[in-house]
């Protein structure tokens, strides 16, 4: 399946409201195109959906070591997508997700890390 017909999946998934599914589905795009603006906002807004009402989770920074376990930038980024999809308001997650954007060479990527950053803590 290539990324078009994941991404048309997912916003079906998000349009029925079935807000997990369709972050699971934008992770796995997410891997085909790491500098696709449109998947990254719609996975953002996915996962921000999935975790309203959720709470804060006892645990948001811990997973957020395994982020920097590995050298390769684009590896980094999946990571860092994988640890956003269960914590969307992690501005930390955010901040690596842009310098891993930015090591990638993903610029797409790192501008939008960034500008999620930046409005989670915007001082």
């Amino acid at each position: 399946m290539g990324v078009a017909e994941l991404k048309a999946k997912a916003r079906d998934s998000f349009k029925r409201k079935n807000y997990d599914h369709a972050v699971e589905i934008y992770v796995e795009a997410f891997q085909y195109a790491l500098d696709d603006l449109d998947l990254i906002e719609g996975f953002h807004q996915a996962a921000s959906k999935a975790r309203e009402g959720k709470g804060k989770g006892m645990f948001g920074g811990l997973g957020r070591a395994a982020l920097g376990a590995t050298r390769d930038p684009e590896k980094r980024l999946v990571a860092c997508l994988r640890h956003l999809a269960k914590h969307p308001e992690d501005k930390g997650g955010w901040m690596e997700f842009g310098s891993s954007g930015e090591d990638a060479k993903q610029l797409n990527a790192a501008m939008y890390g960034f500008k999620v950053a930046a409005k989670l803590d915007p001082e």
